[in-house]
């Protein structure tokens, strides 16, 4: 979905007549300053306006709602571009904007329903777009730009009701980056982290490591994945079904990631038992408020 194709499905939203929303810090600057690159092709807001705005949306008690859906536009496409490794600028952003997305009852309460699709479908495909884009399969330190689509799964997971879609387009392997994302995410069921084939072991100086499945790009959040994603995500996580996934992730690669595929499927049989059990424990921690887990106890 391009940025015309959301503004268009957004209603194409026109700028609010007055600006109501109270800031956080009481200085309104802010929100005149987006506003103005709202309206301006090409301009690019100050990751501080951005910042801040997202603070107003988490902790302000109202949110003015013709505000927030004529600066969503803003906000998602600098969502995307810290998702892309665009740039490192948004990243804390990025981190308090979902947390006011994922406050309860918080601003998405005020779409209407073709509005929040709308947001939900621009997600979905800004974390394929990424996971297209993911190369190599191999990854050392903390610059692998894996991280950042697993983290937003996690808090796309927690918020939206739509895993399967984002899922079923994934595991289709239909790309290269896509297979290569369903062998990552399933290294980390397969293998104890210091035997992880795909991800280095971390390091204090390289960072790196396997990412946890349920971590998400969140500063906080106490709140379980959404019960809908739960409930498919126990329907998906299918032993047989995976091994197949890995076959066909195989298929589709050439040396030397290929070779690393060939070893997963080869391996499979043996990792057997550690993979039903995370497979349990990932079931139970996104169930539940896992804010402070922190690593896989099997």
């Amino acid at each position: 979905m391009t940025s015309e194709e959301l503004h268009r499905a957004l209603g194409s939203p026109r700028e609010p007549a007055r600006i109501l929303q109270e800031p956080l810090d009481y200085d309104p600057d802010h929100l005149h300053r987006l506003v103005r690159i709202a309206q301006t092709p090409g301009a690019t807001p100050r990751a501080g306006d951005l910042y801040t705005y997202a603070e107003d949306l988490s902790f302000v008690h109202e949110t003015q709602a013709d505000l927030f859906v004529f600066l969503l536009p803003l906000c998602l496409e600098a969502l995307s571009e810290n998702l892309r490794g665009a740039t490192g600028a948004y990243e804390g952003f990025v981190n308090q904007f979902w947390v006011a997305l994922n406050k309860r009852p918080g601003p998405l309460n005020l779409l209407s329903p073709s509005q929040f699709d709308a947001v939900d479908r621009y997600l979905r495909e800004s974390i394929l777009a990424a996971i297209d884009a993911c190369r190599p399969l191999r990854n050392s330190g903390m610059g692998a730009g894996c991280y950042r689509w697993f983290y937003t799964l996690g808090s796309y997971a927690t918020i939206f009701p739509t895993l399967n879609d984002l899922w079923l387009a994934w595991w289709s392997v239909s790309t290269e980056g896509r297979a290569i994302a369903v062998l990552q995410y399933l290294s980390c069921l397969m293998y104890e982290n210091s035997s992880n084939p795909v991800f280095d072991a971390w390091t204090p100086k390289r960072g790196g490591g396997p990412p946890e499945l349920w971590t998400d790009d969140m500063s906080v959040n106490e709140q379980p994945w959404h019960p809908v994603n739960v409930e498919f995500l126990r329907g998906a996580l299918i032993p047989e079904e995976l091994y197949a996934a890995v076959a066909r992730c195989a298929e589709c690669l050439a040396d030397p990631d290929r070779a690393l595929a060939l070893q997963m499927q080869q391996d499979f049989a043996g990792q057997r038992v550690l993979l039903d059990l995370r497979i349990e424990q990932l079931l139970s921690i996104v169930s539940t408020n896992h804010f402070m887990v922190h690593g896989w106890t099997i």
